[in-house]
């Protein structure tokens, strides 16, 4: 004898052997399928917690507690990072004077990109509730910031630098050659605290992550 009732309309007899059916009406009808119904494992409240870092001073919240995240998280003064999954391989970062938001996972940035705190939070609310897959980007990649500002920095300095030679060639010093190339000294120096200079003062461990 089986454990169900039998399939079959207004019928109260145990169905016959597990095939769904007693013993009367199992000549009629085709056994029905065996449905085990598995045990859900018991989920520890610190695993769908959100783990994150506020200027190097680390915490988790629970992921219902979102909105309180955010409010948080804007109290940074230099950088916070939010952990994405379970692990700490894979994570958002915000640098807060720079005003961007970085995406990194396995220990590689895969993607970079300036933007206003709000929009960042708009973003990590997305990665921390959407239905994203692995490696995901936000942007096109005609956006991606890492691969433009690298070009227009090597095309400005490597300008700079032309128009610096061609004053030393010249000899020109007092001239109009000698103006440009001290803007150009002096632009080659933005440009490189733009490319980095932001950021000197933040910290990254072997993850690539900000730390204190």
């Amino acid at each position: 004898m089986g454990k169900r009732r039998c399939a079959a309309v207004n019928c109260n007899a145990l169905e016959f052997r597990s095939v769904g059916y007693c013993n009367r009406h199992k000549k009629f009808y085709p056994p029905l399928e065996v449905i085990i119904i598995k045990k859900r494992p018991i989920i520890n409240s610190n695993d769908s917690d959100i783990r994150y870092d506020i200027d190097g001073n680390k915490n988790r919240i629970s992921s219902k507690s979102i909105d309180e995240l955010f409010i948080l998280l804007k109290s940074a003064k230099r950088y916070w990072v939010v952990d994405l999954g379970k692990y700490e391989d894979e994570f958002v970062q915000y640098a807060v004077n720079k005003g961007e938001l970085e995406h990194w996972d396995d220990s590689k940035k895969i993607e970079s990109k300036k933007m206003k705190i709000e929009d960042a939070f708009e973003i990590l609310e997305s990665k921390l509730l959407g239905d994203f897959t692995g490696h995901t980007t936000w942007w096109g990649d005609g956006e991606n910031l890492e691969k433009n500002r690298g070009m227009l920095q090597i095309l400005g300095i490597v300008s700079l630098i032309i128009l610096v030679i061609l004053v030393l060639l010249t000899g020109d010093e007092d001239g109009f050659l000698a103006i440009i190339g001290q803007l150009g000294v002096e632009a080659i120096c933005g440009l490189v605290f733009l490319g980095g200079g932001a950021l000197t003062s933040l910290n990254r461990s072997d993850s690539g992550k900000f730390i204190k």
